[in-house]
């Protein structure tokens, strides 16, 4: 949990929305949610309103929430905003501590439910189950699943919707002996319909790992009190009634997210007519409906070439191997085998026949899409662990071996991802402030290339209340603050290139310097070494000098041809003045 907070790997597309004022190329927007107003957010581009994919709901439930709850305690807050009073580290480190308490309530806590509903048949109950421990230790719920990361919230609300299904198939058996029974049987699935509203509107895809815990649940309705013949309307009764009350608090949960996701994006200032094409009129009003623009964003092989094409098997052969490494083993061992060696009861048959349904239909379903990222399968964590996370007590003439094995994966694992890779990007963030003081003059801008979105959030390091401690003139480039401990200038951008070719680069660097003036100037460029040495020695017309550097590695960037040491060398992270050729 220590590690996973204080962890300086920063995800740009997930950990999405970044409170911040001083410099930002993003619009200024103010959430929907309980008026609280946090103004100059930089948002990542699904949170645009010409294409409005992703709800505002989860990063409020995930950020601003614990962060309004924080200031809530700290006495410096009183009279001011949430915006006035938050730092920078603060608004790094709360969600993650906030997203690590929370994984132990809607991660821990189910599939500690669910692996004593699988067992209560066939083994005797121990302490804690190995499921929970195997969860607790993977670097997957160490490096994800502890962050405000839109998959990680997906991912809490598959276990909790499963763990309400189980419950519900404890109550189907249970109603006709205890009363109580009855309660649980209307409470559970409005449950349900809840958990289904907030996990579809945190990600669309939620839909496909939600479809067999449902069925599963409606199967079981359905067919509840087996050994009393039913006809073929009774049957149908029971199906609808479940039906109802899953659809009822689905929907009502639903249109109060369309709401807060319409306020949200009709208030952005710089909307156009062309955000209408993200917009649904109903009843002449437009909605802003975001699961149904994102299933139409991603069903598009032209939108999805923007971010990257892998071939269909990308998921089954690289993905589910290096997140899961022995669970992804022991998963295709066990879909090899034609017989079990132990039978189940019922109840759990249904259970395992659920978890097998979440990792086929989910895999099955992404893999169709051309673009596959690792952390689309995050939620198959929850069945992975519930069905081999036993795999050492199953197999005790191996199991220390497999003990072996899973400690040492996910600790490397957790290294190279949690730690090393692309891990200079927040360090590169918290060094500007002490890089731009040792000169008299600021940069004309700042351009991250090849890079996750810089953190720029983390250049508050101070509360707003106290912005009176720096200045900057009129004219650009030039501070009259020296207190190395305050933001750049205010009007000093930060251009995020993110993976674009070099000549979006060189003309991103052209349109900030002008080469034909005498005066001085010059630009930052943050990126790794292995990429600004092929760009320096392209480009005469520009001088290139590195001054500042943190070891890293980018998988993207590798340098080719190496020695180790060079290896080491080349893949750090730099920060580099670019000057006109001359000056």
């Amino acid at each position: 949990m220590f590690f996973g907070c204080s962890s300086p790997k920063f995800r740009h597309d997930v950990e999405e929305l970044q409170p911040t004022k001083h410099i930002s190329l993003g619009n200024e927007y103010k959430t929907a949610i309980g008026s609280v107003p946090i103004d100059g957010i930089t948002a990542t581009w699904e949170f645009e309103a010409e294409n409005a994919l992703r709800s505002i709901i989860p990063p409020t439930l995930m950020t601003i929430f614990p962060l309004q709850i924080f200031s809530r305690f700290r006495h410096k807050c009183r009279g001011l905003s949430l915006y006035q009073c938050i730092t920078g580290w603060e608004i790094l480190i709360i969600p993650r501590i906030f997203m690590a308490l929370l994984s132990m309530i809607m991660l821990d806590v189910p599939v500690w439910y669910i692996a004593k509903a699988r067992k209560a048949y066939n083994q005797p109950h121990e302490s804690v189950p190995i499921e929970v421990m195997a969860l607790a230790s993977s670097w997957v719920t160490l490096g994800f699943l502890n962050r405000p990361f839109s998959n990680s919230l997906e991912t809490m609300c598959l276990s909790v919707l499963c763990m309400f299904v189980i419950i519900d198939m404890n109550m189907v058996k249970s109603t006709s002996k205890q009363e109580h029974g009855v309660v649980y049987m209307i409470l559970v699935p409005i449950a349900m319909g809840v958990v289904g509203s907030i996990g579809l509107f945190t990600r669309f895809t939620f839909a496909i790992f939600a479809l067999p815990p449902v069925v599963v649940m409606l199967y079981g309705r359905m067919t509840m009190n087996c050994n009393i013949p039913k006809s073929v309307l009774q049957r149908g009764k029971s199906l609808f009634s479940a039906l109802m009350l899953i659809a009822i608090p689905f929907i009502a949960v639903s249109c109060l997210s369309i709401h807060y996701d319409t306020v949200f994006y009709s208030s952005q200032s710089t909307r156009s007519d062309d955000s209408e094409i993200a917009a649904i009129r109903i009843g002449g009003i437009s909605k802003f409906i975001t699961p149904w623009n994102a299933f139409r964003y991603n069903s598009r092989v032209g939108n999805l070439s923007d971010h990257g094409l892998h071939p269909r098997i990308t998921h089954a052969l690289v993905n589910l191997p290096m997140l899961y490494g022995p669970l992804a083993i022991a998963l295709y061992l066990s879909t090899v085998k034609t017989r079990r060696h132990q039978k189940h009861k019922f109840n759990t048959n249904s259970i395992d026949g659920m978890l097998y349904g979440i990792i086929m239909l989910g895999l099955g379903v992404l893999s169709c899409a051309p673009h596959q990222e690792p952390r689309f399968l995050l939620p198959l964590v929850v069945p992975l662990v519930l069905l081999h996370g036993d795999a050492m007590e199953k197999h005790p003439r191996f199991g220390h071996c497999i003990a072996y094995f899973w400690i040492v994966f996910n600790i490397s694992l957790l290294i190279f991802f949690g730690g090393m890779h692309q891990g200079a990007v927040i360090p590169s963030m918290v060094a500007l402030p002490y890089v731009a003081a040792e000169g008299a003059r600021s940069p004309k801008a700042i351009i991250y290339y090849h890079t996750y979105m810089p953190p720029t959030f983390l250049l508050r390091n101070e509360a707003l209340s106290e912005t009176n401690s720096y200045d900057c003139s009129d004219e650009p480039g030039v501070c009259t603050n020296t207190d190395v401990t305050s933001p750049l200038c205010l009007n000093v951008p930060i251009i995020d290139l993110q993976g674009s070719d070099e000549t979006k680069l060189v003309s991103s660097v052209q349109q900030n310097l002008s080469c034909a003036n005498s005066d001085s100037n010059f630009v930052y460029i943050v990126s790794p070494r292995s990429v600004m040495k092929v760009i320096c020695g392209n480009h005469v017309g520009f001088t290139c000098g590195e001054i500042w550097d943190s070891f890293q590695i980018a998988t993207e960037d590798l340098p080719v041809g190496a020695t180790l040491q060079s290896f080491v060398e080349d893949s750090k992270m730099g920060t580099f003045e670019i000057k006109c050729a001359g000056e």
